[in-house]
This record gives C-alpha cells, sequence and structure tokens, in this order.
C-alpha cells in the first residue's frame, strides 16, 4: 500500500461566515500548528447546518483508494463539534455524518488534531472527484466551529505500469496487427 497527502485547492460551496480553502491548506501536519487563518462558522451568523465543501487535486496511477483520512486541526467554542464526510463517487455518509470530533479552543493555540477515517473501495475516477464537506454545529447563542488546518491522507495501491500495449506505443486500435502481422496469421509464424 502507498500514502499520499493532499491538500484542498478549492472551495466549492461555503455557507460558513469566514474563510476558504486557502485559509487551511498549509504545508503542515500533525502534530504542527497552522497560522491561525481559518475556517469558520458561527451561531451569531446564523451558521448553523452550513456546509463547506472543499476539493482536491489527485493523483495518478492508482489502481484502488482503500481508505481517506480526513485529517483536522480546529476548534470549538461551546460543546458542539462539526459533522465531516468525503465525497468518493458520492458522499460516504449522507445523512449520518460522523463528528469531527475536534476539542480545542476557543484560542487557535489550543486547538486539537482529528482523524476521520472513510474506508471502501474506490477508483482513479472518485479519487479525481474527493470533496470533503464539513457541517457546522453551532445551534446555540455564542457557539462555533474552526478549522485551522485540514488534508487528506489516501492509502492506495498503485496500478501497474510498463507492461501494456499502451506501455509500448501500440494503439489499442492497433494491437491486432503488431509489427504489420495480422492477427489471423499469428499461427502461420514460425511453422506452426
Amino acid at each position: 500500500m502507498a500514502t499520499a497527502i493532499l491538500r484542498p485547492t478549492s472551495t466549492d460551496a461555503n455557507g460558513w461566515f469566514g474563510g476558504t480553502h486557502a485559509d487551511v491548506d498549509e504545508e503542515v501536519s500533525d502534530p504542527d500548528m497552522g497560522d491561525e487563518n481559518e475556517l469558520y462558522s458561527s451561531n451569531a451568523q446564523g451558521d448553523d447546518n452550513d456546509e463547506v465543501i472543499l476539493g482536491f487535486g489527485t493523483i495518478q496511477n492508482v489502481a484502488e483508494v482503500t481508505n481517506i483520512r480526513v485529517k483536522t486541526l480546529g476548534g470549538i467554542m461551546g460543546t458542539n463539534t462539526p459533522e465531516v464526510d468525503v465525497n468518493m463517487g458520492g458522499w460516504q455518509n449522507l445523512g449520518a455524518e460522523p463528528e469531527c470530533p475536534i476539542t480545542g479552543g476557543p484560542l487557535a493555540e489550543d486547538y486539537t488534531w482529528e482523524d476521520n477515517d472513510f474506508p471502501g473501495s474506490f477508483s482513479q475516477a472518485d479519487l479525481d472527484g474527493l470533496q470533503v464537506k464539513y457541517i457546522a454545529d453551532v445551534p446555540v447563542k455564542l457557539d462555533g466551529n474552526g478549522i485551522d488546518v485540514m488534508y487528506v491522507i489516501v492509502t492506495y495501491t498503485e496500478a501497474a505500469v510498463g507492461y501494456g500495449h499502451d506501455f509500448l506505443g501500440i494503439p489499442a486500435a492497433n494491437i491486432d496487427s503488431i509489427m504489420g502481422i495480422p492477427a489471423a496469421n499469428i499461427d502461420n509464424i514460425c511453422g506452426l
């Protein structure tokens, strides 16, 4: 198995009060802290149950993705944590999104790292459309959810490279007549 880290490259939808993907894409990893720019939702801004959806780049030559681990550095004001889900060919827990159990805060230096795993059997096409969604949980006055850094760790198997006709530079349309020998004549080579 191989792993790769992907960081958000786009904000595909944003109902939260503050921030975009550019505020959470720092080149830091658990256990390091971020730059304190963040995505932020607030009850005072009417953000309860609002979503922010982040898009990602991809990696190539993936045979199968077996897990997406969402790493989140964040904190809360109040007691409620945001929910998180991934889109890998469809939202994985639509309507039953797991909690992203960040517990630190309200100051950024008190934020905590948390992991959410989404195991499965996903394709290259699923990975190419990867999105992460956070749903604000701020039902009470003064509640807030803050995310300072986030990234995903993709666990996958690599596709075999270098063994097929594509590697040899032979277009699929010509595979029946390699070196100009029609497939029908292959049995006649060397007196077979």
